[in-house]
């Protein structure tokens, strides 16, 4: 048993309540009550699983007899297990909620349905939202896309399809293979003619001044004559 410890436990009832069911399987320092530096590893207190605790004390002073050593006490034994330092190899622990339940749920000395239950709460708390934040990050979002629709196509519903590589023939007007000639042609060519429409009626506004406003062929021509058929005006009916 690990008298010295057992007797400097809390017993503030309020105080244990708010605490998860797995600290009742742990001794705090026994410095904690008193608010000694030495009881806390970082801002953690530091604890020791109860039947290991126990286990080791005894162990420590088999050890002593037999090496024919006088048999310490347990409160010396026990404080000497509190004072290891952090690097020892079995030592106690700091009382994080994640290293409270790894080591009950692995501990031998621990009943299989305690192990069972630190089990399923360590899944539950830690490895189960870490696993879903490494699948967030394993599938990274695509960039945005702009929903757009043009003669009856509808770009939403391609835009998480696989992307595959299109032979020529696809995009040729007119071939009889053609799956998209119709879409986008239909869209591309009334653009391109309406461009080439406006830069050729708005020549005169941007060519150099070195060069004069209007054609040689167009000066021959009456001025009442328009150049676009599609703008001549009809001539009055007389």
């Amino acid at each position: 048993m690990a008298a010295y410890t057992e007797a400097r436990q809390t017993t503030n009832s309020a105080f244990l309540s708010r605490r998860g069911w797995y600290r009742t399987h742990f001794y705090d320092h026994p410095g904690y009550i008193e608010n000694d530096a030495k009881a806390l590893y970082g801002d953690k207190v530091k604890v020791w699983c109860k039947p290991c605790f126990q286990r080791r004390v005894a162990n420590e002073q088999r050890e002593d007899s037999l090496l024919g050593l006088p048999v310490r006490d347990t409160a010396l034994v026990e404080r000497t297990l509190w004072d290891l330092p952090s690097t020892a190899a079995n030592r106690w622990i700091s009382a994080t909620t994640a290293a409270m339940l790894v080591h009950l749920r692995d501990c031998s000395l621990t009943p299989d349905h305690i192990r069972q239950q630190a089990r399923e709460e360590h899944e539950r708390v830690h490895l189960s939202p870490r696993r879903e934040k490494g699948k967030a990050r394993a599938q990274p979002p695509g960039p945005a896309v702009r929903a757009f629709s043009c003669n009856g196509y509808d770009s939403t519903s391609s835009i998480n399809a696989p992307v595959r590589s299109l032979p020529y023939s696809d995009f040729n007007p007119g071939s009889s293979t053609s799956r998209y000639s119709d879409n986008i042609f239909s869209f591309i060519l009334p653009i391109s003619a309406a461009s080439v429409y406006v830069l050729y009626a708005t020549k005169p506004l941007w060519q150099s001044k070195s060069k004069p406003v209007l054609s040689l062929q167009a000066s021959r021509e009456p001025p009442h004559v328009c150049r676009f058929p599609c703008l001549k005006a009809t001539p009055p009916h007389h």
